[in-house]
């Protein structure tokens, strides 16, 4: 079927899903149900736009960090970020477990991924027997900067972009870190 005869089912499709799509009929968060509590973060990375209350936006994200937050403020969507929210990314421990001796990092640490700059909140392992920094990093695919007190990394996902990229548009560092701070 020829797509001009599907325009307004397109242009009706994009607009709900810039809009609040199935929230409009839900009130509450529609993964916890507390009363009182409205959904009003979206991931534009996952589940598909449902709208979720601050806390299972969080639970739901604990290991997905670098994911595109949406918060509605009643009259449109606006950047949230995880950090704003209270996420802190745990590292050195399997998913979802707490470091009994957290190290915290940098008050600013950036993580440069596919989606743009973030700012996070992260806590390395400080057990005795915690692997180093650089290698608590690695383990999320995430390569440092710097080996001494890390402030900043870039995702194996970006830096993999970056290769394909620059080997066959020959575009610059400074091009597409521009085009991430989009």
């Amino acid at each position: 079927m020829d797509w001009v005869l599907c325009r307004q089912e397109y242009l009706d499709s994009l607009l709900f899903l810039e809009g609040r799509g199935e929230a409009l009929v839900i009130t509450g968060c529609p993964l916890c149900w507390e009363p009182g509590v409205s959904g009003v973060y979206r991931c534009n990375d996952c589940l598909g736009g449902v709208l979720l209350c601050c806390k299972c936006t969080l639970t739901i994200h604990e290991n997905l960090p670098l994911h595109n937050i949406q918060v509605w403020t009643g009259q449109m969507f606006e950047h949230a970020s995880l950090r704003g929210l209270g996420l802190t990314v745990q590292l050195g421990h399997p998913a979802y477990q707490k470091c009994p001796v957290p190290v915290y990092a940098s008050s600013s640490f950036i993580v440069i991924h596919m989606n743009r700059v973030h700012s996070i909140h992260v806590t390395f392992c400080g057990c005795s027997n915690a692997p180093h920094h650089c290698v608590q990093l690695l383990c999320w695919h995430w390569f440092l900067s710097m080996v001494l007190q890390p402030k900043s990394c870039a995702t194996f996902e970006v830096l993999h972009q970056y290769q394909l990229l620059s080997l066959s548009s020959k575009i610059s560092i400074h091009h597409f870190y521009d085009m991430l701070k989009c």
